[in-house]
């Protein structure tokens, strides 16, 4: 009886983190997104400096950071992490995406790419030992998960560009 059960729970865990990953692969033209924003009469100083405002707000995680910010140049470069639900025991993995804004008179462009994930699997059947995986999300599944926040990302920047900076 407790083999059994202790198969049951093996299983169970094997098939959990089996979920982690769909299998049907994605259309490169999925795996990455640029959105360009018009800002019409703003400058590229005062879009800049929004930009990075947003990304400094935005980047909450201790392990999103901007990596290259260049306000000549007009852009933004950082790695945004997102937290992603997988498995039937609540657990989640972190996907990575690179995020570039880049800025011009009166308008950006955002981009997402590159986006990659890693997972700590726990093997509840094996006392609670953990191993972690790591790859490059290309199944359709996960990628519409990823998607959906570079979307939700895209909408709060340009808020941000369009917004008017109060006097205090």
């Amino acid at each position: 009886m407790k083999k059994m059960a202790l198969f049951l729970v093996a299983a169970l865990v094997l098939l959990t983190s089996c979920t982690t990953m769909g299998s049907e692969k994605a259309s490169p033209d999925l795996l990455s997104m640029s959105v360009v924003i018009e800002v019409p009469g703003s400058s590229q100083d005062d879009l800049f400096v929004k930009a990075n405002s947003w990304m400094v707000d935005t980047f909450k995680s201790a392990k999103s950071v901007i990596q290259y910010a260049d306000k000549e140049a007009g852009i933004v470069k950082g790695k945004y992490v997102q937290k992603l639900p997988y498995g039937l025991l609540g657990d989640y993995m972190d996907v990575t995406s690179t995020v570039t804004v880049e800025i011009k008179e009166g308008k950006a462009r955002v981009s997402f790419a590159d986006a990659s994930y890693s997972q700590t699997v726990t093997m509840y059947s094996m006392g609670g030992a953990t191993s972690t995986k790591e790859g490059v999300v290309e199944d359709l599944k996960t990628i519409t998960k990823v998607r959906a926040d570079w979307e939700m990302l895209a909408t709060t920047l340009k808020a941000t560009l369009i917004s008017q900076v109060k006097s205090w």
